[in-house]
């Protein structure tokens, strides 16, 4: 094992590690090669690659950012488009005390899929407590998702196939493309 393996740095290629195994190394009785220098890496956390400039890492920031902002707002349309008839909270309250009366005689197995489900009817409740501001959301990702578009190579149908509005695509500059 190198000093850099063992500190774990990324290994080095097995073919140049192994050219020089015979002027810097002894081999122990179990054919365990023991490396009798340091590691020729540098010492320091970037493993041998040049620093990065700060252009570099503000543009690092601002994608970082942008694909924030696109992730909630294709998060909250998700959400926003669930099929099926909602739930009122007395529904999901009553399914609840339902599946607690369940779980005092079950057997293990339909336990764990009822203190599941139970998991699962309470997040519901919560999650619908708190209403999406899809307005805000939309304003936000209009600012960015034409230049995040164009960095990721993302078109017009792929915005809406994942359900992001001709109008919200429109405003945003992304233009609609043929093919």
């Amino acid at each position: 094992m190198t000093v850099g393996a063992k500190y774990g740095e990324k290994a080095r290629s097995s073919s140049s590690s192994s050219c020089n195994s015979n002027s810097d190394s002894n081999s122990d009785s179990g054919g365990n090669s023991k490396s009798n220098s340091k590691s020729n890496s540098n010492s320091g956390s970037n493993s041998g690659r040049p620093a990065m400039s700060s252009t570099h890492k503000a543009a690092l920031a601002q994608g970082r950012h942008e694909g924030r902002i696109v992730r909630r707002y294709l998060d909250a349309i998700q959400a926003k488009r669930k099929r099926g008839p909602k739930r009122s909270h007395g529904v999901i309250e009553q399914r609840i005390a339902a599946v607690d009366v369940e779980l005092q005689g079950a057997e293990p197995f339909d336990r764990l899929h009822l203190l599941q489900e139970r998991a699962d009817l309470e997040r519901e409740l919560v999650s619908s407590d708190a209403p999406i501001d899809i307005a805000d959301l939309e304003l936000e990702f209009i600012q960015v998702a034409a230049a995040y578009g164009k960095r990721k190579g993302l078109a017009y149908p792929a915005w809406r196939a994942v359900g992001v509005s001709p109008g919200v695509l429109r405003k945003s500059g992304i233009p609609r493309t043929r093919g």
